[in-house]
């Protein structure tokens, strides 16, 4: 069957992404109904594990973790040589920040790449899912930190001499979330 043949609407849950959303809200939930899952802490690091467990079982994919500790979940295309397409958006979040902010993209993604496999499509790119690390402003002074590393625009040696308040390096830090 020809890709354009099938309505992939069939396929797609609203009610599924909803769900994946909320329990990721219970995460660090507030009780004024919010979340806090701050970047490097033990709530990041829960929402990470599990994302990860939920990729190598749901969608049967191997994951990869760079060493700004961003995560990437890979589909094959048809071609390995062609650029990779890539989706996502991040997991931690301010204090008391919404249960969208972040999620919403990663697991919009994670449905996009569930309809592809229920219908049968094999893209002809590689086709990835990133969760970024540490998109919101952190203990570190520094926002986008997974994002700017990924585009070369923040280095190792540009944040090696970065400590929190109490003293803890940015190395440190991304050994605690994996």
């Amino acid at each position: 069957m020809n890709s354009s043949d099938l309505n992939l609407r069939q396929f797609f849950s609203e009610s599924r992404m909803q769900q994946m959303i909320d329990k990721f809200a219970q995460i660090g939930k507030d009780p004024d109904g919010g979340v806090t899952r701050l970047a490097f802490s033990p709530e990041d690091k829960v929402s990470r594990e599990r994302f990860i467990e939920m990729v190598e079982t749901t969608l049967n994919l191997n994951v990869r973790i760079d060493a700004a500790g961003n995560i990437f979940a890979r589909r094959n295309g048809k071609n390995p040589d062609l650029p990779v397409i890539m989706t996502g958006s991040h997991l931690d979040s301010v204090r008391n920040g919404g249960k969208y902010d972040g999620p919403a993209g990663v697991f919009s993604s994670f449905e996009a790449f569930r309809v592809l496999d229920l219908a049968g499509i094999q893209t002809d790119h590689p086709f990835e899912l990133c969760v970024m690390t540490s998109e919101e402003p952190n203990t570190f002074g520094i926002s986008t930190f997974g994002s700017r590393a990924m585009t070369g625009r923040l280095t190792s040696d540009s944040v090696r001499h970065l400590k929190d308040s109490q003293g803890k390096s940015i190395e440190v830090a991304l050994k605690t979330i994996g």
